[in-house]
């Protein structure tokens, strides 16, 4: 739980960064963005989820009525089916947005960067 936490908190610093320079190339990093944003939700259900489960067993372990205990157990199975797969998709997305190795994205970027500013420089309303 708390490396898909760690991940998620990370993960949401990315958007927020991408957010910023998607006037760069407007149609690639909103896909991006679309992309992380993604990410972001499926780390965040999972880490609901997992505060859920930790609720609901601790719940479970209180409950006296057999019939009950069933409910939990039944709530519990569903809460982790789900968070398997959540996880799962997490991760193919995740290695899709971090195919590229930060050195190589961020040469990416700042030739974005470099071409925005020379369109900017060469026309200045095309560019806004």
């Amino acid at each position: 739980m708390a490396a898909f936490h760690e991940w998620r908190n990370d993960v949401k610093y990315f958007w927020y960064q991408i957010e910023l320079l998607r006037k760069l190339w407007p149609g690639h990093l909103k896909d991006l963005a679309g992309e992380i944003k993604d990410l972001v939700d499926y780390l965040s259900d999972d880490h609901d989820l997992a505060l859920l489960r930790k609720r609901a067993l601790s719940e479970a372990k209180n409950e006296k009525n057999e019939k009950d205990g069933h409910a939990y157990e039944a709530l519990l199975a569903l809460i982790d089916k789900r968070r398997a797969e959540l996880e799962t998709q997490a991760c193919f997305l995740g290695q899709r947005i971090y195919a590229e190795t930060p050195s190589a994205f961020s040469s990416r970027v700042h030739e974005y960067w470099r071409a925005r500013r020379a369109e900017e420089k060469n026309n200045p309303i095309a560019a806004s």
